[in-house]
């Protein structure tokens, strides 16, 4: 089976973004897969998603996959992929906070991510 994507421009780069299962990222609303120097790095959001959320997604992976900073680790990277796209898309940056926050299983996810203790 062909897996469904679409290509984005973001910063004057080409990434693919699949579209793929709940099952294959569980909790997670997507993920960005960065590769190394002359690989293609792509990302992959939930196609089960609200459209509003789903776009929010998009636009959160593809600063991830630009993203060099690493400045203040993983809280760092997740705080500027939510702010720098949230400032171009509040209502999908608020959309899917909410859609966090009435998820206790998305709640535990994130905070194990940034390696807070529940």
């Amino acid at each position: 089976m062909e897996k469904k994507f679409k290509e984005y421009t973001y910063k004057g780069q080409k990434f693919k973004i699949y579209f793929v299962s709940k099952d294959k990222l569980g909790i997670a609303f997507g993920r960005a897969y960065l590769k190394n120097e002359g690989e293609k790095s792509y990302g992959e959001v939930r196609e089960d998603l609200n459209p509003v959320i789903k776009k929010f997604v998009i636009e959160h992976e593809l600063y991830h996959l630009t993203d060099k900073s690493r400045c203040m680790g993983i809280f760092g990277m997740e705080l500027r992929a939510n702010i720098i796209p949230g400032l171009k898309n509040p209502i999908g940056l608020f959309m899917t906070i909410l859609a966090t926050l009435f998820s206790l299983d998305r709640i535990k996810f994130y905070l194990g991510k940034l390696n807070i203790k529940k």
